[in-house]
């Protein structure tokens, strides 16, 4: 599963994790699997028994659903999909930074700096007083 969608102390979680704490307590108390068998569900759905389709979507229909996928995956096809890791940098709980994954680590803790930079300038109270020029 992946990290929460801010960090700290007030870590925040999305709809992702809720439904994904969902089915794992699903699979665990329902079909009664170990946590090994359910990390190994959650990762290959296809691989399995069919029980993380069949608890996400409550369908009895989930079977032919997974024939259909290993039908499609067994025909050969060209690979153009590429995943690009992606890194989520949150300056305020509305604004952040997403930077391609495959940057230094110089650059990210840089990038990281700039982000509370910017957190401070952006939640900054507006100050009362205004100089006006007068001719």
């Amino acid at each position: 599963m992946r990290g929460p969608e801010t960090r700290g102390r007030n870590a925040r979680y999305s709809e992702y994790h809720l439904a994904r704490l969902r089915d794992i307590e699903r699979l665990k108390g329902n079909d009664r699997l170990s946590l090994a068998e359910i990390r190994g569900v959650l990762v290959d759905p296809t691989a399995g028994t069919g029980h993380f389709i069949a608890a996400a979507t409550g369908s009895g229909k989930s079977h032919a659903f997974i024939q259909l996928l290993r039908d499609t995956m067994a025909k050969p096809i060209r690979h153009r999909a590429r995943a690009v890791p992606w890194l989520r940098i949150p300056i305020t709980p509305e604004i952040d930074f997403s930077v391609n994954g495959g940057v230094r680590p110089e650059t990210v803790h840089l990038l990281e700096r700039l982000a509370d930079h910017l957190r401070v300038a952006l939640l900054r109270p507006p100050s009362g007083k205004r100089t006006t020029k007068t001719t």
